[in-house]
Formats: structure tokens, C-alpha cells, sequence
């Protein structure tokens, strides 16, 4: 998995990888995964942001709607993330992804 080619990802972009890997879920064990709130990111604005890092193959997203209100679940995909050990914080590290330059 190391070989894959690096993604380059936008600032914005970034900022949803690093809200999914700092998020609470992404200590469970299971991998990097959280809910992306609207509170926190006004989704106008990221939708497509969300919608590209699909597309870029960095994280697979569903919605769920909840006592009317709209969730988001994004987890990093296995080519982008591996278990680490050596991790205190969610036993994940990121891999193949950058933060583009001149963004």
C-alpha cells in the first residue's frame, strides 16, 4: 500500500481529513471515521469539497438524516490510512495524501 501515488488535497480538503481523523469515532479501533457537522462547516461551501475527496478516492461519505437534522459520516479509505501502533492517539496514521502547495 505504500507504493500508491501521493493525492495532492486543497487546504479545505485537508481540513475535512482532519477533522475525520481528529474526530472521536477514530479512536474506536476501527479506522478514521467521524461525522462532519454543518455547525462546523458550513456545507454550502463543502459539499464539494466532501464530493471531490470522493473522487479523489480519500474518503467514502454517507448521509443520515436523525431527528430531522442532517449528518454526515466520511471515513478515510484503506489506501489512505494504516494501523499504527505506535499511534497514541488513534493507533491510524494518514498516508499517500499532501497538502498542495499554492493552493
Amino acid at each position: 500500500m505504500k507504493n500508491l501515488k501521493v493525492v495532492e488535497l486543497t487546504k479545505m480538503e485537508m481540513e475535512i481529513v482532519d477533522a475525520i481523523e481528529m474526530s472521536d469515532h477514530s479512536t474506536d479501533g476501527h479506522g478514521l471515521g467521524g461525522y462532519i457537522y454543518k455547525d462546523e462547516f458550513p456545507m454550502k461551501k463543502y459539499r464539494g469539497v466532501i464530493s471531490s475527496l470522493i473522487k479523489k478516492g480519500v474518503i467514502e461519505s454517507e448521509n443520515y438524516e436523525v431527528n430531522g437534522e442532517d449528518y454526515t459520516w466520511c471515513c478515510i479509505t484503506s489506501k489512505h490510512q494504516e494501523e499504527n501502533d505506535d499511534n497514541e492517539d488513534t493507533g491510524y496514521d494518514l498516508i499517500n495524501i499532501a497538502l498542495k502547495i499554492n493552493n
